[in-house]
């Protein structure tokens, strides 16, 4: 069975992704963003996938474990200004998921200078 997408359903998820980008602090659960773009979950979902190869969730994830790298690597972020800026609530589940997806704590990957200070 071929999938494909009618031109407004293109433009619309699109705008999703052009969306999450320019959110990623603010809460894009499939229901804010359902809402937001006046489409059914599901749809939403489907078309996400049809299109990106990915599930919405996952390209949310990518893109906020992305933004934290590079705040922790480029500049002098301390973590609790990183997972608030990439749409955490905490810094446990912000942990939690950076290392599942990285594979390390994000103190990890913190600059040496920065990492040195905390353990003093």
């Amino acid at each position: 069975m071929k999938l494909f997408l009618f031109t407004k359903d293109i433009e619309r998820i699109e705008s999703v992704k052009n969306y999450i980008e320019a959110n990623l602090e603010k809460d894009l659960s499939i229901d804010v963003l359902a809402y937001t773009f006046h489409v059914g979950k599901s749809t939403l979902r489907r078309h996400f996938a049809i299109y990106y190869q990915k599930t919405i969730h996952s390209y949310i994830l990518e893109r906020r474990m992305e933004k934290a790298m590079e705040l922790l690597t480029a500049e002098e972020s301390p973590i609790k200004q990183v997972w608030k800026q990439i749409g955490y609530k905490t810094r446990t589940s912000f942990t939690h998921a950076f290392s599942k997806y990285y594979g390390h704590a994000p103190v990890y990957y913190l600059k040496y200078e920065t990492r040195a200070e905390l353990a003093h």
